[in-house]
Order: C-alpha cells, then sequence, then structure tokens
C-alpha cells in the first residue's frame, strides 16, 4: 500500500520525519528515509529564507546554513567628514556553532575601499552583527560597499551591497 506524504507550511519538521520513519522500512527503504529526513530538514529553512529575499545557500553535510539577513549603512546618507557604520547581519541555521569569513569592499564615492576580512563565529541557531566604521570621504555622490560570506573552505555562501550617500556639510552661511 503506497501513502502520500503531504506536509502543509502549519507542520514541524519532526512530526513529518517520525511519519516517514514508521512508513520506512528495511535497508533500501533507510537509506531513501535518511535523504528525505535530510529534505524535510533543509526545506524550511530554504523556503523561509527565500521568502525573506535572504541571500544562503545550504552548507553541504550539514543539512543547513548560515544566512546573511543584511548589509546596510547606518545612516543611509552622511556628510563629509563624518561616520557611518556598515552592519552586515547574519544568521546561523544550524544546530553547531559556524565560523565564517565576512570581506568588505567596494567605492565609497572617489575612493576605492580595500577588501577586509573578518572571521566571524555564529553560536547555533544564533543571529550575529558585524559593525564597521567608514568616514565618508570629502567629495559628495554615492558609494557602495559589498560583504562577502565564505565559509571557512572557501565556498560563497552569500553577498549582499549596502549603498551610502555621502553629502556636502550645509553652506554656513
Amino acid at each position: 500500500m503506497e501513502r502520500a506524504i503531504h506536509r502543509s507550511p502549519a507542520d514541524g519538521a519532526e512530526p513529518a520525519a517520525r511519519r516517514l520513519r514508521g512508513w520506512l522500512t528495511g535497508g533500501v527503504a533507510a537509506g531513501l528515509a535518511v535523504a528525505a529526513l535530510a529534505a524535510v530538514a533543509v526545506a524550511p529553512a530554504a523556503a523561509t529564507s527565500a521568502r525573506a529575499g535572504a541571500a544562503a545557500i545550504p552548507r553541504a553535510g550539514s543539512g543547513g546554513c548560515v544566512i546573511q539577513e543584511r548589509a546596510a549603512f547606518k545612516p543611509a546618507k552622511v556628510v563629509e567628514g563624518r561616520n557611518a557604520h556598515l552592519v552586515v547581519v547574519l544568521r546561523n541555521c544550524t544546530g553547531s556553532s559556524q565560523t565564517v569569513d565576512v570581506t568588505r569592499f567596494g567605492r565609497l564615492v572617489c575612493i576605492v575601499a580595500d577588501p577586509v576580512a573578518e572571521a566571524v563565529t555564529i553560536g547555533a541557531y544564533q543571529t550575529k552583527a558585524t559593525r564597521s566604521e567608514y568616514l565618508a570621504p570629502s567629495c559628495a555622490g554615492k558609494g557602495d560597499i559589498t560583504a562577502r560570506v565564505t565559509s571557512s573552505a572557501g565556498t560563497q555562501l552569500a553577498t549582499r551591497t549596502a549603498y551610502v550617500e555621502v553629502v556636502a556639510p550645509p553652506s554656513s552661511t
């Protein structure tokens, strides 16, 4: 007798996994169960990140992922000679601590921002924000800094670009 497996968005991954284990028996079926359990465990995170517009790639063999939720300048508009902070928010959707490299590079209006890498460790199922301070150059215009997240093995996991507008100081007339 064949049974259809249906998983509604309200179902959790664990009840679906229990049903799957109950239905499958035998050596070949056990191998299929492991593959199906991995798919059930990864699918909710992938669907959530796709809906939220987050950049993520599941990490091979881990059944999970590290998601770069956003990269943004605070403030997004800054006066020449003042500081702006680039905030990069990362989320670990695995059950173990993950270390990734965050490399920032780009252009701040009239100057080039050389690549700067930072190792970031994110606890299991945790979210972490990193902050980098940039001094706005003395030339008005728009700039962008890209934050690239890579695994410790060098695999690119996500890339986001943050934009900043540098404005001239108000005239003192």
